[in-house]
């Protein structure tokens, strides 16, 4: 039977009052509220919140979270991204929903994800100019 996330016992992330925590590394993933080491998936501002005592987040939306959070805050940047927490999040709904609804979740938004196009210039695009 599937368990819910906040309910599962010995799982890799929790739910707490601060956000998700991940027990094995001593980290929470966009936190709410100020933690000691933030893992910043993307820099949205509701993501990207002041306080926290470290941040870890792509090499992309370093400098937009700078720009979020002040230019001396302590962030770390990578460059290969934040997929294994795309692993670890689909993991996750695996375990709580299951295999089926997990991959129609997935094919939905990736056969989604291109409607962002629809309303912008690019589909017009006949050539790129010099």
């Amino acid at each position: 039977m599937n368990q819910g996330l906040a309910s599962m016992d010995n799982s890799l992330i929790t739910v707490t009052d601060s956000g998700l925590y991940c027990k094995a590394g001593d980290f929470y993933i966009d936190p709410w509220r100020p933690v000691e080491r933030a893992v910043i998936t993307h820099s949205h501002s509701d993501h990207a919140r002041v306080g926290m005592g470290s941040y870890l987040t792509v090499f992309q939306g370093a400098q937009l979270l700078r720009a979020r959070i002040g230019a001396d805050s302590p962030i770390t940047a990578v460059n290969y991204g934040v997929r294994p927490l795309g692993a670890v999040v689909g993991g996750l709904l695996g375990t709580s929903l299951g295999l089926r609804p997990t991959l129609l979740i997935a094919a939905a938004g990736g056969t989604l994800s291109f409607l962002w196009l629809l309303p912008s210039p690019i589909p017009g695009f006949r050539s790129l100019s010099e």
